[in-house]
């Protein structure tokens, strides 16, 4: 995941999720304001520590999952 920017990592993973293309713009623009991602072309790799940490969070949340408590 190092290698991908932030779009990229997100998009990979709403593929495998069989996401459209429209639905993964609406949910990357919620996640990008929720989590307060830097610019989306930015390198995984050129993250800070807690930067890396969002990116995975959004990355698991992209498909929207149900949360248990």
């Amino acid at each position: 995941m190092r290698e991908f920017s932030i779009r990229d990592a997100i998009q990979h993973f709403s593929w495998i999720y069989g996401m459209s293309d429209e639905k993964f713009e609406e949910r990357y623009k919620f996640l990008e304001k929720l989590l307060d991602l830097p610019n989306g072309n930015t390198r995984v790799k050129n993250l800070s520590g807690g930067q890396q940490r969002r990116t995975s969070l959004a990355v698991s949340l992209v498909s929207f999952p149900r949360l248990y408590v």
